[in-house]
């Protein structure tokens, strides 16, 4: 019976076909800068990958895309727009743009220049060349100075809760970052306590309680890639 089985599936695999829409039939495929030049590229460098791609039938073989990385940008200007290095890209990047597009390849560029403020994962709201981004330190976020659409922080600094059987709060505070330590705070609204009351908060891996709080916790200072787990219970 296992014999006839495997025979059947056999014969489906060699039968069936995949949907046939010009879809997924390569990962993405192209060429970086920055793999093997880094920071020393120029228009010229560009221009000719571009037509190295096409020459060599890799463009025919799915290979479409051509991505300069960083080192391109020297300064912006007063509206906050990117200016290229004009010794190394004297034509200009909508030039270069045009150049590669003209071989039938699409190009990508890194749009980030002297950014002050923290990293963010700029998903969305790229819809423009030079796109300037403005750090708000008063409420910590992060907008398009052209269209004012928000972007999302990237959270080095977590807190994970959820219920217990006894209506306390099993609690994890994570420090993502990749250096130093920082003190983390859970408040009580966050984890769906009464602000305005006490409660118990237990080190579970010390297995000792640490203290009554109202409103909030905040943690002695968390190791860099390290968690603490708390419990904590109303008074």
């Amino acid at each position: 019976m296992t014999f006839l089985k495997l025979v059947a599936l056999l014969l489906f695999i060699a039968d069936s076909n995949q949907l046939n829409n010009g879809l997924g039939r390569t990962p993405q495929m192209g060429w970086n800068s920055w793999n093997h030049f880094g920071c020393n590229i120029n228009e010229k460098l560009i221009q000719q990958t571009a037509d190295t791609i096409v020459a060599t039938g890799l463009a025919a073989a799915g290979y479409q895309y051509v991505n300069m990385d960083d080192c391109w940008q020297v300064s912006r200007d007063s509206q906050g727009t990117i200016q290229a290095d004009p010794n190394a890209f004297p034509s200009g990047i909508p030039a270069l743009v045009d150049y590669v597009q003209s071989r039938k390849l699409k190009f990508g560029l890194l749009d980030v220049y002297d950014f002050d403020g923290p990293s963010v994962d700029a998903f969305s709201c790229n819809k423009q060349d030079n796109q300037a981004w403005l750090w708000s330190p008063n409420d910590g976020t992060v907008r398009s100075k052209h269209n004012g659409e928000c972007l999302t922080l990237k959270a080095n600094l977590e807190v994970w809760a959820g219920p217990l059987v006894n209506g306390s709060q099993a609690v994890v505070l994570l420090n993502r970052n990749d250096f130093g330590s920082e003190s983390i705070t859970v408040n009580w609204q966050d984890i769906g306590f009464p602000v305005d009351h006490s409660a118990v908060v237990r080190d579970l891996w010390a297995r000792k309680d640490i203290g009554t709080f109202t409103g909030n916790y905040t943690s002695p200072k968390i190791d860099y890639h390290s968690v603490t787990m708390l419990k904590i219970t109303l008074s």
